[in-house]
């Protein structure tokens, strides 16, 4: 359901979702899905309490884009329900392990995401790095699509970047044929 509400969402309209099961198993939870979404069997939802790892990752995707200031980053994000809480001591100990890596791993150079230069601000210098936070990132974020258009010209549609990416030479080979129907 989330995914219906997210994708292709038309304000009075209802969402539709396509599953494509692989195996049987994919069948099965397909099924399941189904079934509770006809019966309105909704998960719950809490408003976890200062999710550290969040606010990890929210400060390496702040410091990739502009960068940040530490206090005003820390008095914005104080304003958010889960982080209403938030002591500068624990944002600190955020900052500092995004900063170096933590005690656990402050020897590793892959773990010292964000410097801050000379103008105060908080950023990610390291291209490499930039690339992998946005490959790995543990949140939900809005996939990168590409259009796809024939070498003459003309709009085919368009494929997500994650799609792409786990493919394997031959992994699909269609013929225009197989779409002649």
């Amino acid at each position: 359901m989330q995914c219906a509400g997210r994708c292709g969402y038309v304000p009075g309209r209802p969402s539709r979702v396509t599953i494509v099961p692989t195996h049987a198993l994919e069948l099965v939870e397909a099924a399941a899905a189904r079934e509770a979404v006809e019966k309105r069997l909704i998960e719950g939802h809490d408003t976890p309490h200062k999710p550290f790892d969040v606010l990890v990752q929210h400060l390496v995707t702040v410091a990739i884009g502009c960068g940040f200031d530490a206090q005003e980053l820390y008095d914005e994000i104080r304003q958010t329900y889960a982080y209403r809480d938030l002591t500068q001591e624990e944002f600190d100990w955020v900052l500092a392990f995004v900063e170096g890596g933590g005690t656990a791993l402050r020897t590793y150079p892959d773990y010292h995401r964000v410097v801050c230069e000379n103008d105060g601000l908080y950023r990610v210098l390291r291209e490499d790095l930039v690339r992998r936070h946005r490959n790995n990132i543990g949140t939900m974020v809005a996939n990168g699509t590409l259009n796809v258009a024939y070498l003459s010209g003309g709009r085919i549609g368009a494929i997500e970047e994650s799609f792409i990416r786990a493919l394997n030479p031959g992994t699909y080979s269609l013929s225009a044929d197989a779409y002649s129907n």
